[in-house]
């Protein structure tokens, strides 16, 4: 399942714009893990990179997470933004689509405002069930997939402390 292996500091891409950025990882059956990129703009949209590393444990990709620079984001970034352009981060290629009961973590939280993949504000009736693709709590924000749909929620940041990229959870607008 994909694990949030680092939330790196925010930083200006090239366009001057500020982004956040996280590194994901996802185990392959072969014991190495694979890890990527997810970015996420303050306007609500989100990219994520194909593989940019392999290794051999957990903790050697929160190393090579460790030692990213601000010029490998930068072109992180623009390959991201050029394989997806304006497309919100909908997880990687390797995360389970099923919706696995075993994993489903009870939590119900409350939200301000959804968004779908291209920022419009959606209009939700009741609670919505998804996988968490991408978190940034810096700012308070969750990326899920509810089915086919991508969808990007605003809460409070820290709500965001108990949910962990892969998890299947409840969002529910204007709180429990």
């Amino acid at each position: 399942m994909p694990t949030l292996i680092a939330q790196l500091e925010p930083f200006d891409g090239p366009d001057g714009r500020a982004y956040s950025a996280q590194v994901c990882g996802l185990p392959r059956p072969d014991g190495m893990w694979e890890g990527w990129l997810a970015f996420f703009d303050a306007g609500g949209r989100a990219w994520h990179t194909g593989r940019e590393t392999v290794q051999p444990h957990r903790g050697a990709l929160a190393y090579w997470a460790s030692g990213l620079t601000p010029t490998y984001l930068d072109g992180a970034l623009g390959r991201a933004v050029a394989a997806e352009p304006e497309v919100a981060v909908s997880g990687h290629a390797d995360m389970p689509v099923e919706e696995d009961e075993s994993d489903v973590v009870r939590l119900a939280i409350p939200v301000t405002a959804v968004a779908d993949d291209a920022g419009h504000v959606l209009a939700v009736a009741g609670p919505v069930s998804g996988r968490v693709v991408a978190i940034d709590p810096a700012v308070g924000r969750l990326t899920l997939r509810a089915g086919a749909q991508v969808m990007t929620v605003a809460t409070e940041p820290a709500v965001l402390e108990a949910v962990q990229v892969g998890q299947l959870v409840t969002v529910r607008l204007g709180g429990l």
